[in-house]
């Protein structure tokens, strides 16, 4: 199974935005705990790169063709969704 993701040319957009939202949990874990940050301070900082990522996913996902499988984003009010919607791309509701 491993092998079989591994290998493909390109991941399908909803294994991607987990392996982002796994990521942002992994770096505000980390923040918190080797940075000295306070947890708010950490939450905004995964939430600012997790927003991030995934407006760069949905640019991305233009030249794939599962643009339908990216899930509803509401990471927080009138951020991510925003963003994408600024970008030209409509969202799922």
């Amino acid at each position: 199974m491993l092998a079989a993701v591994a290998y493909r040319r390109a991941l399908p957009l909803s294994v991607t935005e987990q392996l982002i939202s796994m990521v942002s949990e992994q770096v505000r874990e980390h923040l918190i705990n080797h940075q000295a940050l306070s947890p708010e301070t950490a939450l905004q900082i995964a939430l600012g790169t997790r927003e991030r990522a995934t407006v760069d996913l949905v640019d991305q996902a233009g030249r794939a063709p599962d643009v339908r499988g990216l899930s509803s984003i509401s990471i927080r009010p009138g951020g991510c969704r925003r963003r994408c919607c600024c970008a030209g791309w409509p969202m799922a509701t």
